[in-house]
């Protein structure tokens, strides 16, 4: 995860941060970056770390997972949408595909792990997760996981409506809320074990 960074790419820019979908991840092992002005990167696997050396400084990784801090050097602009467009370059010119990127801030990573904190969790045996967007979900479309009732899975749209926690009482691979599910709604996810994120907010944040 980086500054502006789940199968896909995390970046973080002056606390903002990234990710790119599930598309990076097969092709290129499961990459994720994210970055900014001390910003994150989180890669989905071992994939390869040239691109993230492109023009940015201070690299940093976490976990064979793929997660990535950086800060973008001179002649990069640190806006969160600048940094975006720039990693997707990067990323599709080394892989010969189009990676979307979605870009949060570590001072975002460190407010959404707070205000997860703050929401029930009907399932502490389970798992929670966060399935970042690249954009922020209308609110039509923020009541089908608001409302969600499948068996023993519970949701909610967090952080001004670009996130999404979903918390599981049943394995990841029988439930029916998924990354691609998500992706119905017309937006690009990326996700990640609550767990992963709260330890990249405390590095990183």
């Amino acid at each position: 995860m980086a500054g502006s960074r789940s199968r896909g790419t995390w970046c973080r820019s002056d606390q903002a941060r990234w990710n790119t979908s599930d598309r990076l991840a097969a092709a290129a092992r499961r990459v994720s970056p994210c970055g900014q002005p001390a910003e994150a990167i989180n890669t989905d696997g071992a994939g390869p770390r040239r691109p993230w050396r492109a023009g940015y400084e201070g690299v940093q990784t976490y976990i064979q997972s793929g997660n990535v801090l950086l800060t973008p050097g001179a002649g990069i602009p640190s806006a969160r949408g600048a940094v975006a467009a720039h990693l997707a370059t990067v990323l599709t010119d080394e892989f010969g595909f189009d990676i979307p990127v979605i870009v949060r801030s570590p001072a975002e990573l460190a407010a959404l792990v707070a205000e997860v904190a703050t929401l029930p969790d009907p399932y502490p045996e389970g798992r929670s997760y966060l399935a970042f967007l690249d954009r922020p979900l209308p609110d039509a479309k923020r009541a089908v996981f608001d409302e969600w009732s499948a068996e023993r899975e519970w949701a909610r749209v967090v952080s001004a409506g670009d996130t999404v926690l979903y918390r599981l009482g049943v394995s990841a691979h029988e439930a029916k809320l998924t990354k691609a599910r998500i992706e119905r709604q017309g937006v690009v996810a990326t996700s990640r074990d609550l767990r992963v994120v709260t330890e990249l907010a405390a590095r990183w944040g």
